[in-house]
């Protein structure tokens, strides 16, 4: 049975060959919920600063057996609260997102290893523990409204920065240039082989 994940405006559809949960999941969803859960009681005081967990909206399992850490982001403009525009080139906000997503993946990584020490919750520690070993991939999957003020030369020279950058903040993790990926999942284009099985659909 397929496996449909929502975050933001975009529904995620894993086939029945994946295994997939939505990481941190509000506590209002079924659970399980292996942030909420686990690593987020991570938390608290040191040294006068408040410390805490990050987390990456999904977590999942290839049918290859290789570890997948998504993260979503839905930049497009959101025309139910009046059309305030959420563009990534809006401000500086795009050049903060490489040490965002990337300090969500240790976190996420650690949470993981807690999962499986703890064996619990013991339905995602035992699809997850098979694909230890192999090299982790990360996407982020960054949907934005084409901006009228921007060329398609200047938008491509953006995203190329953007996954250039998140690259380098993995470098502690992969240097492989395939393992980082940055999709749009509101474009019409289609995912890598790497990702068969794995679709995008905007919600209303």
């Amino acid at each position: 049975m397929a496996t449909n994940l929502d975050e933001q405006h975009v529904r995620l559809t894993f086939s029945n060959a994946w295994s997939a949960v939505k990481w941190d999941a509000p506590a209002s969803d079924p659970p399980p919920h292996p942030y909420r859960d686990g690593i987020e009681h991570l938390k608290g005081e040191l040294d006068g600063a408040s410390e805490s967990t990050k987390a990456v909206d999904v977590v999942a399992v290839s049918p290859a057996g290789c570890l997948y850490l998504i993260e979503l982001k839905d930049f497009r403009t959101d025309y139910a609260a009046g059309g305030v525009p959420r563009a990534l080139a809006f401000g500086t906000r795009w050049k903060d997102l490489p040490l965002e997503v990337a300090l969500k993946v240790r976190d996420t990584l650690a949470g993981v290893c807690g999962v499986l020490q703890r064996d619990s919750p013991a339905t995602i520690a035992e699809w997850i523990k098979p694909a230890l070993g192999k090299p982790v991939r990360v996407v982020a999957l960054i949907a934005q409204t084409k901006r009228a003020s921007e060329t398609a030369a200047k938008r491509t020279i953006r995203n190329d920065e953007l996954l250039k950058n998140l690259r380098r903040k993995l470098a502690w993790l992969t240097e492989n240039r395939r393992h980082v990926l940055m999709l749009d999942p509101g474009a019409s284009q289609s995912f890598p082989t790497d990702l068969d099985g794995l679709s995008a659909a905007s919600l209303p």
